[in-house]
């Protein structure tokens, strides 16, 4: 796990001092990769390299990047984890009538290597992994930067120019928007469409970032340049991304191949088979490793896959909330459940308690972290969990990030298809009528919490289309009710991705545009940048993509079952983890990882919300209206509407831009 940059100059004035840019450049990545640092230039190109390294798999100084393949020809910097490269290293040596001379055991050789001997394309295929990496040709002088199937792992590309006066640009590339945010020298500026994004759904999906001119790579997306052929420099306009591995066409290709008539037992021990395989292959590592627990299905089903293939306990973390700030209520507080399962288990288990005080501490600071606008409060307990598991003495965790969307974990997956299908031709007044109702009726710590109430009101008002269901599922604002000024405000109706697939049932659609969306932009995001941050790296079996391609190819009622009148979500998930975990422990609501934070804000957390949300500090912002941010805090303040999720957007927003700008 590590961090890189790049920056490839567009004229033949090659910057003499381009080894200083590219440390200029690899310095705020330090976090990610604090084990060694690395640097490569091809002067007659105008490119160069930086590289800094987190060992985790061969800790010699043969995993050292930026890296060489044996002919020459390829030049690599990667980010991420090959898990089965040994598998690929045993082919290569097979096919090869020359044996390879391995310098050592990392999977950045091993695919630098499978690179020189077949197509980059064709090597993507094979691998099973979490990347993001960036491969020069010297052959052909063109660069390639390629990004993992599902989006785990983060890379930013755009052109930026040298100085104010300046008409010429560099090509730069990079782990976090951080390092190519340290050699812009404020020129670049903040992108409408990716604020206003950014308020709508509490995050900035790919391909945009907050800053214009500069892009997210897309999930599974890869994007080869070739030199200019007349300077033999960076071209002038940048060609557009492709994807070598499209979800939705995968989807399909095997929703196709669906079969009612597969029995349950075959199923269940398909799944379970492929999953154990992927926890195998993912806990190859040289440095000590544990699980994230928070006592829900997705991170048990992993914690006991992995126990069950070790002989001595493992260590498992989970985040206990105990402030009572809710009477009786411990909704928020799955860490009872989390300790069940540890007990059950048998692993080494530790619980880490969040407090109003601690609270006080991490969240002024939670935004330094991030290097564009993120607004997902569980971040705050996410960090938290990941610095304690690192001063543990661990450097690798398994999480369960992913089941939710491959096997219909969220309320939406249920209750959106009995929306479209119960109230879709319904007249809009009475529509409107009852999400009134919805949201006028007073639950606040059953299930269904206010955020999700809200939410729900305003998926029956729009349900009449997928997108528009999906919209309000993940949307925190609607679009006319953002906090921005007027000169700010874009349509962002272009921003998430809706693919629709005919054969496929609403609520699998739904999950769809979760792993398209949801999961990159927020999930994946908020645990790589948490975890990145205090060095520790996190791996999500669920997002091997064999297993992604199972769960497509199950039939509805093996994710969500229908058990009389109620929806069992994940079914297949359960039935497995049935084997390892009692059923009472398994058979509960869904509570997420979230912290009490709307009752905090109007408590410890004041004073630090107050002061970003200060009138005259907005009004000579210039980005959101003075007069709806205070609307929104007086609201919450006098508990006639519970506003957390728009108000913790304004907070990291206005955190963000003090920290970044």
């Amino acid at each position: 796990m590590c961090g890189f940059v790049g920056i490839w100059d567009s004229n033949k004035t090659v910057e003499d001092n381009q080894r200083e840019i590219l440390y200029k450049m690899i310095n705020p990545l330090t976090h990610r990769g604090p084990d060694d640092i690395g640097f490569w230039r091809h002067e007659s190109a105008g490119l160069g390299f930086a590289h800094r390294r987190l060992s985790i798999q061969d800790l010699s100084e043969s995993g050292h990047q930026p890296m060489i393949s044996s002919s020459g020809r390829y030049v690599i910097v990667f980010n991420g984890e090959i898990y089965n490269h040994f598998d690929i290293r045993e082919e290569l040596d097979n096919l090869n009538q020359f044996k390879i001379s391995w310098r050592g055991k990392s999977d950045t050789e091993t695919l630098l290597s499978a690179i020189e001997f077949w197509d980059i394309e064709y090597v993507l295929e094979k691998v099973i992994g979490m990347f993001a990496f960036a491969v020069w040709d010297r052959k052909e002088r063109e660069i390639t930067l390629v990004r993992d199937r599902f989006g785990e792992k983060p890379l930013y590309y755009g052109y930026i120019k040298k100085d104010v006066n300046s008409n010429t640009s560099q090509f730069v590339f990079g782990s976090e928007l951080s390092a190519l945010k340290s050699i812009s020298n404020n020129l670049i500026k903040i992108d409408p469409v990716a604020l206003s994004s950014f308020f709508q759904y509490g995050c900035i999906p790919s391909p945009l970032s907050i800053y214009s001119g500069i892009k997210k790579l897309s999930p599974g997306s890869l994007l080869r340049i070739s030199c200019d052929k007349d300077s033999g420099y960076a071209p002038k306009f940048i060609p557009k991304e492709r994807n070598w591995y499209n979800t939705t066409h995968e989807a399909k290709k095997y929703l196709t191949l669906q079969d009612s008539q597969l029995g349950v037992k075959e199923v269940l021990n398909k799944l379970e088979n492929v999953l154990i395989d992927s926890i195998k292959k993912q806990t190859i590592s040289d440095v000590p490793l544990g699980t994230f627990l928070s006592g829900g299905i997705d991170s048990s089903l992993i914690t006991a896959l992995l126990q069950s293939q070790k002989k001595d306990p493992i260590s498992s973390f989970t985040i206990s909330f105990p402030d009572d700030l809710y009477g009786k209520n411990q909704f928020f507080n799955e860490s009872p459940y989390a300790k069940s399962v540890a007990s059950c288990l048998g692993t080494r288990h530790t619980e880490i308690a969040l407090t109003y005080k601690n609270a006080q501490s991490l969240v002024p600071d939670i935004s330094k972290i991030y290097s564009e606008p993120f607004a997902d409060s569980s971040q705050v307990p996410t960090y938290l969990i990941c610095s304690e598991a690192k001063k543990a003495g661990l450097s690798v965790m398994l999480s369960g990030d992913g089941g939710d969307e491959l096997f219909g974990g969220y309320n939406r997956h249920r209750l959106g298809p009995l929306i479209h299908k119960s109230l879709s031709k319904f007249p809009f007044p009475i529509k409107n009528f009852l999400s009134f109702c919805i949201n006028s009726f007073p639950l606040e710590n059953t299930g269904l919490n206010q955020d999700k109430k809200q939410k729900l009101s305003k998926a029956i008002v729009n349900s009449h289309d997928l997108k528009s269901i999906y919209c309000s599922f993940v949307s925190i604002y609607n679009e006319n009710s953002q906090p921005l000024s007027d000169s700010w405000r874009v349509d962002t109706s272009c921003c998430i991705k809706n693919d629709c697939i005919d054969s496929m049932s609403f609520a699998e659609q739904l999950m769809l545009n979760d792993v398209l969306n949801y999961l990159p932009s927020d999930i994946l995001a908020k645990v790589d940048r948490a975890s990145m941050n205090v060095s520790l790296e996190t791996r999500a079996p669920f997002l091997d993509h064999r297993v992604a391609e199972i769960a497509w190819g199950l039939p509805l009622k093996y994710k969500i079952n229908n058990k009389g009148f109620r929806f069992q979500t994940k079914w297949a998930l359960r039935e497995i983890l049935k084997k390892y975990v009692p059923k009472e422990i398994i058979e509960r609501p869904k509570a997420g990882f979230v912290m009490p934070i709307g009752k905090w804000l109007k408590g410890p957390l004041r004073d630090w919300a107050e002061d970003l949300m200060d009138s005259e500090l907005i009004l000579r912002q210039g980005y959101l209206d003075n007069k709806k941010v205070t609307k929104l805090w007086q609201e919450h303040l006098s508990g006639s509407n519970d506003n957390t999720s728009k108000i913790w957007t304004i907070l990291m927003w206005q955190s963000w831009l003090n920290e970044w700008r």
